[in-house]
């Protein structure tokens, strides 16, 4: 394949079959406990004229949302890829686009670094002693001959996400960070080792530095 398309990975949604089949059951229980009470002229028959109305109404109510959902979900457009890789290079998140020719090398780094929050960061409500996050995500870090050139294409909050980007290690200090033009490998709806694989196949070139495992 000549290009491939990389999408951030979406848990998928509980089944709405189950809905739709609660929503039958209940609609045609509550026919029939209609009917039953209709025909009947016992001191019940009020309560099972209510309650079978009811069984109507819950049952449809359910049926519907889940038809509804269902056909939302079919109708809904996938979401835009987060790395796409051909031929000719890559595009990353934030319009980022880099040909295969321009890049000098790339590694592929796990960034597990710690890293004290700022006040307002926090969570008060939540744990006011939890002031400091873990980060662990695989980075594919890219070295190109003059970064800037590529970064003064994108919008100024993106080109600002890309340039001050920095790094901590497992202690919370800082490390250096290979380049600015950088893009996740995990997270998405491909193994990393397979995203990491194609980018070495496109790019007819091996990363100078990879974890052991990915």
């Amino acid at each position: 394949m000549s290009t491939r398309e990389f999408r951030p990975a979406v848990p998928a949604p509980p089944p709405t079959t189950r809905g739709t089949a609660l929503g039958a059951v209940l609609a045609l229980g509550g026919v029939a406990l209609l009917v039953g009470s209709v025909v009947s002229s016992g001191d019940l028959r009020s309560l099972g004229l209510i309650g079978g109305a009811l069984l109507v109404v819950v049952g449809v109510s359910s049926l519907t949302g889940s038809l509804r959902e269902a056909r939302r979900r079919r109708t809904q457009p996938p979401p835009e890829p987060a790395l796409v890789l051909d031929q000719q290079g890559f595009a990353a998140w934030g319009g980022l686009r880099v040909r295969w020719a321009d890049v000098v090398s790339w590694e592929v780094r796990r960034h597990h670094g710690l890293y004290r929050l700022e006040e307002h960061e926090i969570d008060l409500d939540d744990d006011p002693d939890d002031t400091e996050v873990l980060v662990d995500e695989l980075l594919v870090f890219v070295t190109v001959a003059d970064p800037e050139a590529f970064l003064a294409r994108l919008a100024p909050d993106v080109r600002e996400l890309y340039a001050d980007f920095e790094m901590n290690d497992e202690q919370g200090r800082r490390v250096e960070v290979p380049s600015p033009i950088r893009f996740g490998v995990d997270g998405l709806d491909t193994p990393p080792a397979e995203v990491v694989a194609e980018i070495e196949r496109l790019s007819r070139m091996a990363p100078t530095a990879r974890p052991a495992t990915l």
